[in-house]
């Protein structure tokens, strides 16, 4: 498969268009690349869409740790599975792109979906570059293609 390669502005965070599913749900969320998280963080405020109950987490003994220097609460789904895939422009819509891939994520009281390297960049080698048309992040599929929850 081939890779791709997005561009973003100089100074932003780069983000990429992620589909999350849940054996009962399904959301389209903005998602940031953000090599210095250990995992996925994923808002509480998905759980609804993604077809979860608050009954459904079990809160972690590791606290989140955020760039501020605070510290959060992170809380798990033990056994249900939760993937993800990349979603590019396709006309007026979107289309699936790259493979299907497991997440290990936590869930936190966080505005952002934070994609960490225990899961997002096990599944993709994640290159950055410094363009001269703007900075650029390239995705390359590392695994192969498992089916959804």
């Amino acid at each position: 498969m081939d890779s791709l390669s997005v561009l973003y502005d100089r100074g932003t965070v780069p983000t990429i268009l992620v589909a999350l599913e849940t054996f009962n749900g399904r959301t389209l969320a903005a998602g940031d690349i953000d090599s210095g998280s250990d995992r996925t963080l994923i808002p509480v405020e998905f759980l609804g869409e993604l077809g979860l109950k608050t009954s459904d987490l079990k809160k972690t003994q590791t606290r989140g740790l955020a760039a501020s220097g605070g510290q959060f609460d992170t809380w798990s789904t033990p056994g249900i599975a939760v993937t993800g895939q990349i979603e590019v422009t396709a006309g007026s819509g979107f289309r699936p792109w790259g493979p299907v891939f497991k997440l290990r994520p936590y869930f936190a009281d966080t505005e952002s979906l934070l994609l960490g390297q225990l899961d997002f960049f096990a599944a993709f080698d994640v290159h950055f570059v410094n363009a001269t048309s703007g900075p650029i992040f390239e995705l390359c599929p590392r695994v192969q293609q498992i089916k959804g929850p």
